[in-house]
C-alpha cells in the first residue's frame, strides 16, 4: 500500500463525514440561500416555515456551515499525531477460526428475523406496503409503527438485523447467500416505510465487508481501488436512482403535499407515542408537554433587522414533468439544509439556548434537549408530532453558542482519530474488529445528518450495535483459548 493510500484510510471517518456532510447539508444551505427557484421547490412539496435570516443569523449560519467541520478536522489530524507517536499495538487482529463463530452467526440472524417479522407483522407493516404509493397514508403507516413498536424492536430493526447480516455474510461466503440475505434485509427495513434505515444499514454492511477483505497491512483480497471505487460509485448511483423513484412516486401521488393542520390534528390524537417512537427510549424521551407553544416565541419583538435573505413564499414552479425529477434528484439536499437554516434563525434570540446533552436524564437528573422537536414543530406547526435532524454541530450550537459547537466539533474530530487510528494500523482486521470498523464508519456517516445522542443512544445508534460485537469478540476468545489449552 503506498504512502498515499494509507494516509487517506488513516482519515476515512473523516471523509465520510465531509462527504455526507457536503452532500446532505452544505449544498443543500448555498442552495436555498442563493436561488429563489430551489426555495420555491423546496417551499411547493414540503412548506416550511423559514422566516427571514437578519445579518446575526447569516453570520451565525456561515459560522456553523464551515468552522465547523474545520474544527472537527483539525481535532481529528492533531489527535492523528498524537497517535502516531505513541500506539504500537494492534487491536482486532485475525484470532478466530471462521468456523468457530458460522453457527453463532446463523442463530445471531435466524433470531434477529425472527423478532424483526413478528414485530412488523404485530404493527401490521405487511399489510400497509402498498402505502408507498400515497404519500398520506405512507406518513400514517410509519407513525403506526412508531405508537406500536418498542425501542427495543426498532433497535433490532435499525442496528441488530444488519450487524447480524453482514456477520453472517463474513462467515458463509457464498454468493447465493449475498443475494438472499441483503434481500431478507431490504425486504423487512422497507416495511419500516423508511428509507434512512434501509440505507443506513447498507452502508454498515459495505463498510464492514470492505475491512474485513481489504483493509490493513495484509489484506485478504488484492487491493485494486480503481475497480472498488466503479463500483461504490455505480452502487451509490443505484440507490440514489431507486430513492428517487420513490419520491416521485409519492410526490405525485393524489395525496401529496404538506398536511392541512386538520389532518395532522387527527393523527396527532391517533399517535400515543410509545417508547420506541422516533428511536426514544423511555428513560430518554422528553416530556410532551414540552413541545414548543405560541409562547416560546417573543409576543412583542424589538426592532428587526434588515433581512439578508427573505424565504417569501414563492409562486408554484413547474410541478410536472421536468420540475418534478428535479425535485426528486435533488430533495436529499434539503433533509437537513433546512432545519440547520432554523437553527440558525431560532437561537438564542426566538428559543433560548438548551443545556449541553451529557445524558444525565438516563440517571435521573434533568430532561434530555428536545431542540428537534421545537424547531420541527416551528417549521411545520401545522403537522405536529415529528422531528428534524441536523448535523451534530449544529445540535452542540443550540445547547450553548458557537463556543460549545466549535469545541465539541474539535473534541469529536479527536474522539474518531483516537478510535479510527488503532483499526487503521492493524496488519488485518479479525471479524469482531471489522464489525467495530463499519460501526465506526457508520458513526462517522451519521454525525452529519443527526445528533451525537441520537447516533449513538438511540434505537440506531452505535451503542447497541457495539454489544453483539462484544458477544462475538468474547466467543471467538474463548474458542482460541479452548483451542489453545487442547
Amino acid at each position: 500500500m503506498n504512502r498515499q493510500m494509507s494516509s487517506m484510510l488513516e482519515r476515512l471517518p473523516l471523509l465520510f463525514f465531509l462527504v455526507m456532510y457536503v452532500f446532505s447539508c452544505y449544498i443543500g444551505v448555498i442552495l436555498l440561500l442563493s436561488s429563489d427557484r430551489f426555495w420555491a421547490w423546496t417551499d411547493l412539496f414540503s412548506g416550511p416555515s423559514l422566516m427571514p435570516l437578519d445579518a446575526a443569523s447569516f453570520r451565525v449560519l456561515i459560522i456553523l456551515l464551515h468552522l465547523g467541520p474545520l474544527f472537527f478536522w483539525l481535532g481529528y489530524e492533531l489527535a492523528l499525531v498524537a497517535w502516531r507517536r505513541s500506539w504500537k499495538r494492534e487491536l482486532f487482529t485475525e484470532v478466530e477460526d471462521k468456523r468457530s463463530v458460522e453457527r453463532l452467526s446463523l442463530i445471531l440472524f435466524a433470531v434477529s428475523v425472527a423478532i424483526a417479522v413478528f414485530s412488523l407483522a404485530r404493527g401490521g407493516a405487511f399489510s400497509r406496503l402498498w402505502v408507498w404509493s400515497d404519500y398520506n397514508a405512507y406518513v400514517r403507516a410509519r407513525w403506526h409503527l412508531f405508537a406500536t413498536l418498542t425501542f427495543f424492536e426498532y433497535v433490532n430493526l435499525y442496528t441488530w438485523l444488519p450487524l447480524s447480516a453482514v456477520f453472517l455474510l463474513l462467515c458463509r461466503r457464498r454468493w447465493w447467500t449475498f443475494g438472499t440475505v441483503l434481500g431478507i434485509v431490504s425486504f423487512l427495513q422497507l416495511s419500516l416505510f423508511l428509507k434512512k434505515s434501509l440505507l443506513t444499514s447498507l452502508v454498515l454492511i459495505s463498510c464492514t465487508l470492505w475491512a474485513y477483505w481489504l483493509s490493513g497491512r495484509a489484506s485478504r483480497r488484492t487491493v485494486r481501488y480503481g475497480a472498488w471505487t466503479k463500483y461504490g460509485l455505480a452502487l451509490s448511483c443505484s440507490l440514489y436512482l431507486v430513492h428517487s423513484a420513490l419520491t416521485i412516486r409519492l410526490v405525485l401521488s393524489a395525496s401529496a403535499g404538506a398536511f392541512v393542520s386538520e389532518q395532522a390534528d387527527e393523527i396527532s390524537r391517533e399517535r400515543t407515542v410509545s417508547p420506541g417512537a422516533a428511536g426514544i427510549s423511555s428513560s430518554t424521551k422528553p416530556d410532551s408537554s414540552a413541545r414548543i407553544s405560541p409562547g416560546i416565541l417573543p409576543s412583542a419583538p424589538g426592532p428587526v433587522s434588515p433581512a439578508i435573505v427573505k424565504f417569501n413564499r414563492q409562486p408554484n414552479p413547474l410541478t410536472s414533468g421536468r420540475g418534478v425529477v428535479l425535485y426528486a434528484i435533488f430533495s436529499p439536499l434539503t433533509r437537513t439544509s433546512v432545519p440547520a437554516i432554523a437553527y440558525a434563525e431560532l437561537f438564542p434570540e426566538k428559543v433560548p439556548f438548551f443545556h449541553v446533552d451529557l445524558a444525565q436524564d438516563m440517571l435521573g437528573i434533568g430532561r434530555m434537549p428536545h431542540d428537534n422537536l421545537v424547531v420541527n414543530d416551528i417549521l411545520w406547526p401545522y403537522q405536529k408530532g415529528g422531528s428534524v435532524a441536523v448535523p451534530f454541530h449544529f445540535v452542540l450550537y443550540s445547547q450553548g453558542g458557537l463556543p460549545v459547537a466549535l469545541l465539541g466539533s474539535f473534541l469529536v474530530g479527536s474522539f474518531f482519530s483516537a478510535v479510527w487510528y488503532p483499526l487503521s494500523r492493524s496488519r488485518r482486521l479479525s471479524m469482531a474488529g471489522s464489525l467495530l470498523a463499519g460501526l465506526v464508519l457508520t458513526f462517522a456517516w451519521l454525525n452529519a445528518i443527526d445528533s451525537l445522542r441520537n447516533n449513538f443512544l438511540a434505537s440506531y445508534g452505535v451503542f447497541w450495535g457495539a454489544l453483539p460485537v462484544v458477544v462475538i469478540y468474547l466467543w471467538a476468545e474463548g474458542n482460541r483459548r479452548q483451542r489453545e489449552s487442547l
